[in-house]
């Protein structure tokens, strides 16, 4: 039973440190994405609407990161007691201080 949960942890910390990848690779895949298409179009056009598209994407990517559920506690790991206290950059569960890196 014990190394199912294992297993299980893993699990799901492999899902969360994947949707903390993707969130940066979104963040900063902006800039060149821009840089490429004002290169190719020359137009301001294009570049509104990439940039509306990678707001809505990165505001799914940044809730699927705050609201990831710790596998111990089964808490939000980013949100703290409150919800203005958290720190999204954090690689420890806000509440029982699990590694986000421990397995």
């Amino acid at each position: 039973m014990e190394e199912r949960e294992q297993q299980g942890f893993q699990d799901q910390l492999a899902r969360i440190n994947t949707r903390r990848r993707v969130a940066w690779w979104v963040f900063f895949g902006i800039f060149p994405l821009l840089l490429a298409l004002n290169a190719i179009t020359g137009s301001q056009e294009p570049l509104v609407y990439a940039i509306i598209i990678w707001l809505v994407l990165y505001s799914l990517c940044g809730a699927l990161v705050t609201f990831s559920r710790c596998p111990r506690c089964h808490k939000f790991i980013h949100v703290g007691l409150k919800p203005q206290l958290g720190n999204i950059l954090g690689r420890r569960c806000f509440h029982c201080q699990l590694s986000l890196f421990s397995f």
